[in-house]
């Protein structure tokens, strides 16, 4: 006691003692209570949270009062005290960027989290927009995330599935022919894949705070202008072809025209940095940092959930790259090495192995979860894609997004995105 007072940590934690007990036993604590801790614990939970229920955090724990036997506790030993310089050498940063309160994923790393992989994989497969489902990588050789929802403060299960989900691999174009065990189907709906989608995306310019809509437009892949004619009839603007999401807002768009030449290396470069630092471990990127990194060379897509009309639980903008970046960084690895070393964009997709991993391992949940990106909404990327042309492997630009023009003519999005309505929301 202080003064005749209890110390309030010690009041926090009788408090907290009193609803663990008051709490079934087959209840588990909601993913919000379980991040709520000191600076200094936030660290080590931090460090091992990804391993805490693997067989050498079991085995230290249980031989944790005989550190002294050989063979197991030496390794222990020496896990223990590397954590421990760990913490000595970047506690004050921690104590600068980690609040006592909640920890939000801004604050993780990827080392500490498994890159929020099992979330993506539980969100695939019982939730896609739902950013309440969690998910906890069990297992070391047959691995599978358990997956949960957190509902009125509690967690409910939803089921297990295998990680890595590999149910579709799909076969690149040549000359490499390289084949991705972890792709994924495209949703039909959305402008990719086959580019069969009948849905346009739209908004009312002239409404503040209007939020883009889906329409059912009798699109095909070779004309839209029927479908788009209609809805400009209605007063309506055309943004893309495929249903909408969270990266449809005009706002966002205009991050990909002004980007539109150097997103794919800059991307990357932040990517990079993101993912060596995690896997040296030595002083590991949180999330936060990695988007300011995107940030700081003008990738600054919207955090906040403008693209819906009820945002809440639901994906950002940023939440769409980032989550691309995280699956990039755990199953496309192998075929990213030189990247490395060297980030700047090949520019060539049918030679990229990077690039075509990203492409059907990532993309089909990108896709999905943004709506807009540079082909749907019109824009001419910076990677080369014209060898694919006339094969299966052929990717569309949507002659009815918002920036696509006529070849001589100036796009659209030099001007009318610029209109300060689009920031309405």
């Amino acid at each position: 006691q202080r003064g005749g007072h209890a110390h309030p940590r010690a009041h926090r934690g009788a408090q907290q003692g009193q609803l663990a007990a008051d709490k079934p036993t087959a209840l588990r604590q909601p993913y919000w209570q379980i991040r709520r801790m000191d600076a200094s614990y936030a660290l080590l939970d931090r460090r091992i949270h990804s391993s805490r229920r693997s067989f050498l955090l079991r085995a230290c724990k249980s031989s944790q009062v005989q550190l002294l036997r050989p063979g197991v506790n030496l390794l222990c030993v020496v896990w223990l005290c590397s954590t421990a310089v760990f913490a000595a050498t970047t506690s004050k940063w921690e104590d600068e960027h980690i609040s006592s309160k909640s920890v939000d994923d801004d604050l993780e790393t990827g080392r500490a989290t498994g890159y929020w992989s099992c979330d993506r994989e539980c969100r695939w497969h019982f939730g896609f927009f739902d950013r309440r489902i969690h998910g906890r990588l069990e297992g070391f050789f047959n691995k599978k995330c358990e997956c949960e929802v957190e509902v009125a403060g509690e967690l409910q299960g939803l089921g297990e599935v295998a990680y890595p989900f590999t149910s579709s691999p799909f076969v690149g174009p040549p000359p490499l022919s390289e084949t991705f065990r972890n792709a994924r189907p495209f949703d039909p709906d959305y402008w990719a894949n086959d580019y069969s989608t009948p849905y346009l995306c739209a908004i009312d310019m002239g409404m503040p705070g209007a939020t883009p809509r889906s329409y059912a437009s009798n699109c095909t892949v070779h004309s839209c202008s029927a479908g788009k004619a209609a809805l400009e009839a209605r007063g309506l603007t055309v943004l893309h072809c495929g249903k909408c999401g969270a990266c449809s807002m005009p706002s966002d768009i205009q991050v990909l025209w002004d980007t539109r030449e150097s997103i794919t290396q800059q991307m990357t470069a932040c990517a990079t940095k993101f993912r060596v630092s995690n896997t040296l471990g030595f002083r590991p990127q949180t999330l936060g940092e990695m988007k300011q990194c995107l940030r700081e060379v003008g990738i600054q897509f919207s955090d906040d959930g403008r693209a819906w009309s009820e945002p809440a639980n639901r994906p950002t903008c940023f939440d769409c790259w980032t989550d691309n970046i995280m699956n990039d960084a755990q199953l496309c690895w192998n075929f990213c090495l030189s990247k490395f070393v060297h980030s700047k964009n090949a520019g060539h997709f049918g030679k990229d192995p990077c690039l075509q991993c990203d492409e059907y391992t990532s993309g089909p949940a990108f896709i999905k979860c943004a709506g807009a990106n540079r082909r749907s909404t019109g824009i001419a990327s910076d990677i080369d894609r014209n060898d694919l042309a006339s094969t299966k492997w052929e990717q569309h630009i949507c002659t009815a997004g918002i920036c696509a023009a006529r070849e001589g003519e100036p796009s659209r999005c030099d001007t009318l995105l610029r209109d300060p309505l689009r920031n309405t929301k």
